[in-house]
């Protein structure tokens, strides 16, 4: 085998495994998979927030219309009289 053949031969097999290489990154940057870009992170970043404040804020429309039901509901002021639908199953408070 002449040096020109093997030359062709070392190219070929480089250029086998630069498609490979390719192949395996579609972007073409080497970097896939290894970091996501900043606006994937920045999205996750934003929804996670956008859920802690969405907790917060449903919790507290929570007690202020739980607080509208024991009103409309009636009754005495000590919920666990029995008087009133909303306290049913309460339990003493712990002195």
């Amino acid at each position: 085998m002449s040096d020109r053949e093997k030359e062709r031969d070392e190219d070929r097999e480089r250029a086998e495994k630069r498609k490979e290489g390719v192949e395996a990154d579609p972007h073409g940057t080497g970097n896939f998979i290894k970091k996501p870009p900043a606006f994937v992170c920045g999205v996750i970043i934003t929804i996670v927030i956008f859920y802690i404040v969405a907790i917060y804020f449903a919790f507290q429309a929570y007690k202020e219309f739980k607080g509208i039901a024991e009103d409309t509901a009636g009754g005495p002021s000590n919920l666990n009289e029995g008087a009133n639908i909303m306290a049913y199953g309460t339990l003493e408070p712990r002195r």
